[in-house]
Formats: structure tokens, sequence, C-alpha cells
């Protein structure tokens, strides 16, 4: 049916229920897939991969938009299945993640239906690639229509039943968290959107910051720089934004997160001796 545990792997398989909905892995694997093909050229991996992926991606669409409006949200146990499982303004401050339109989420589901498109293709299957296409362009128009705040210029969940940045306080969903720059990785953004992010992505006392970008604007009264998802850089997390400012053509900005990241990658596997996450 599409479904994939929440953590698989050599020492550990959890299958987790909440309120009796499953606990699924969030859906970063038709765009892995896709990009572990373009190394190996491995057209056999390439028809596998096609199968499950399209399968998880309908997986999600009929179990994780429950007011069925084209949006999702995060289901089962939603902070593990958001990947950001502890330490998250939005969760701890206003709500559980199930409560809203999720902006991480949608945009994994418009690079997903782009990396299917792009396998598609490859597999010759061409009436499936133009329904990928029509699928993720449909999703970034309420992607932007939704998510995107014009007086900020930054991109933020919404409530699930208003569609407002309002849940319980005024603007309480208005949080700056490194989500909100996800539009890039994701290709949702115009350029204009994209310009407006970067604007707030070069301000050294919100997100540039001496080792990378950090989970939560360092202006936000949650932020710790020692925390979990309130403050620290995730590597990983970096790497997207990355590759959605070259993808802007914001080449220098690339470069010089990378040059950050790299540095404090390289001081502490000189001090500890490991890479940490």
């Amino acid at each position: 049916d599409g479904y994939i545990i929440y953590r698989a792997g050599p020492y550990l398989e959890e299958t987790l229920k909440k309120n009796g909905v499953l606990t699924s892995s969030a859906p970063w694997y038709a765009w892995t897939n896709w990009e572990v093909y373009k190394k190996t050229k491995d057209r056999r991996f390439l028809a596998e991969m096609y199968g499950s992926s399209s399968r998880l991606y309908k997986f999600f669409i009929e179990n994780r938009d429950s007011d069925h409006d084209g949006l999702c949200e995060w289901g089962g146990d939603a902070v593990l299945e958001s990947v950001r499982d502890s330490k998250v303004a939005v969760w701890d401050e206003v709500g559980d993640p199930s409560n809203f339109e999720a902006l991480d989420l949608n945009c994994m589901l418009v690079k997903e239906a782009k990396s299917l498109e792009k396998m598609a293709l490859e597999l010759g299957k061409t009436d499936e690639a133009t329904a990928w296409k029509k699928d993720y362009e449909s999703r970034i128009r309420l992607i932007n229509k939704t998510f995107w705040d014009p007086v900020n210029g930054f991109y933020y969940h919404v409530d699930k039943a208003k569609n407002s940045f309002t849940f319980k306080k005024k603007n309480d969903l208005k949080r700056d968290e490194i989500i909100g720059f996800l539009p890039l990785w994701a290709g949702v953004c115009d350029s204009v959107r994209a310009a407006r992010l970067v604007q707030r992505m070069l301000d050294p006392g919100s997100f540039w910051r001496k080792n990378g970008i950090p989970s939560l604007s360092a202006r936000d009264s949650y932020y710790q720089a020692r925390g979990y998802w309130n403050g620290p850089v995730w590597v990983q997390w970096n790497y997207l934004i990355e590759r959605g400012l070259l993808d802007y053509g914001y080449t220098s900005e690339a470069r010089q997160l990378t040059n950050k990241n790299a540095a404090v990658m390289a001081d502490r596997l000189r001090k500890d001796h490991t890479l940490w996450e």
C-alpha cells in the first residue's frame, strides 16, 4: 500500500501508531532514488524504485490530507514523522503538527513528484510523467497561495481549519524556522520570492550564522545555540538549502554556506575524531 515504516535499519524496526494512524517515514524517497540513479545509471534499480516511490507518494496523498484540500499534514505520531522530533518552536509553543497544513511536507511532495516525473521520462512513461508534472504544478500554486507571507517575506505553516497563520494567538505560526527555506530546494518560489528568502537568510542576527543556517532564527525567543531543533546547524538541511541557492543562481551565497559548514565539520573532526549530525 506504499507505507514505509517510521524507522528501519540493521538493528531497529519501528512501526508506530498514534490514535490508530501509522507513523511513516518522511517522503525524501523518490528524490533520493533519482539522485542515486544519476550516479549509477542502473535502470533495473530505477524501474524498481519508480514503483515503490510512486506507492509511497500515493500513501501520503491518500492518508495525509484529512480535509481533502490538496495540502497534506503530518500524521501518526506527527512530531516523529516530521523528522524535527524535539525542541521545535511551533510544536512546543503552538501545537501538535497534525493541526497544521505542513509547509515542509508539501515541499517534499513537490520534490517527490518532480523526481517521479524525471524517473518516468527516463523509463519512457511519458503519460505518467505528464500526470506527475500536473500534480506538482498544482501543489506549487497551493503552497504559494497558502504558506507565503508577503509581510515577512517568508513561508510558514498554517492552521489546518482556517488556513491562517493564527492557531491560538494572532500570528503564532509565524516562527522563522529552517523549513521556510525549503521552497528554494523544491523549486516552489518564483524569482521575487526567492530574492526575499535570500535576503532573510543573509541576516547575521537571524540565519547567517558562523557555522551555517540554524534550525531556528537566532532572533526567536525559543532559540538556543546548543539546543536541538531550536538553534543548532543541521548539515543535511543546510545541504538542501545550498542546492536551492544553486538552482536559483545564488552561486556565491551557496559557496559561502558550504564553506561555513565545511569549516565547522573539519573543526569537529579534528577535535572529536567524528562527524556530528
